[in-house]
């Protein structure tokens, strides 16, 4: 349905309250809302792109990290970063899933054997193509350790806009309210509340269970 006002939510009960407005979040409403669940998607931006504050305290990363500033990396719109990377789509691998505990890195909670079944219903949201291998060049050579046969993809040019129309006009879309900024995620007997702000109000939606999707 068309967005939403925070003062709408508020009167409203939903099933999910999804936190983000971006390829993950919009995947989630999409389909979660499509079958029927009520369902709620706040987003910090707007509908269009504005510029990004790069001072707030949570995004701050400390001197010894090489990574760039949030304004070079994140957008804030439905949409999320759609808007700024073009889409370059490609699966985690079998052995991204495998034990860590020698570079003494956290592993996935979850198997390969969970996430493979999600990789088709990813890429046809993003308007990929799915089938990520395909022979190497004849002139590959064989090194121990790599290979020279996965394929990216890139979705559709025009993709996020067409999220941005599918956001505002599908009858079995989630409600989207924007300009909302989560400041907090409490639980309180194995049950989750999120506490947002909007326009300077502080609110919890009525919502029984919560998704994050406010990027990596």
């Amino acid at each position: 349905m068309p967005l939403i006002s925070a003062d709408i939510a508020q009167k409203k009960t939903y099933d999910i309250c999804i936190e983000g407005a971006g390829a993950a979040g919009l995947a989630v409403g999409f389909s979660t809302a499509s079958k029927g669940l009520r369902v709620l998607v706040v987003d910090r931006g707007e509908l269009d792109p504005s510029p990004v504050a790069d001072q707030d305290d949570e995004h701050l990363f400390g001197t010894d990290t090489p990574h760039d500033p949030r304004e070079k990396t994140n957008c804030d719109a439905v949409g999320g970063t759609l808007h700024r990377w073009g889409g370059r789509c490609v699966p985690f691998d079998p052995q991204d899933f495998g034990d860590r505990s020698a570079t003494n890195e956290p592993g996935w909670p979850i198997p390969y054997e969970d996430y493979a079944p999600w990789i088709s219903p990813a890429a046809e949201f993003l308007q990929s193509g799915d089938t990520f291998s395909s022979a190497p060049p004849l002139a590959w050579r064989v090194a121990k350790g790599l290979t020279a046969d996965r394929v990216e993809h890139l979705n559709q040019p025009g993709h996020v806009k067409l999220l941005q129309k599918q956001a505002q006009e599908r009858s079995d879309g989630p409600d989207i309210v924007t300009r909302t900024v989560a400041q907090m995620v409490s639980f309180d007997g194995g049950v989750g509340r999120l506490t947002l702000r909007t326009d300077g109000e502080v609110w919890t939606p009525a919502a029984s269970q919560i998704v994050l999707a406010s990027g990596g």
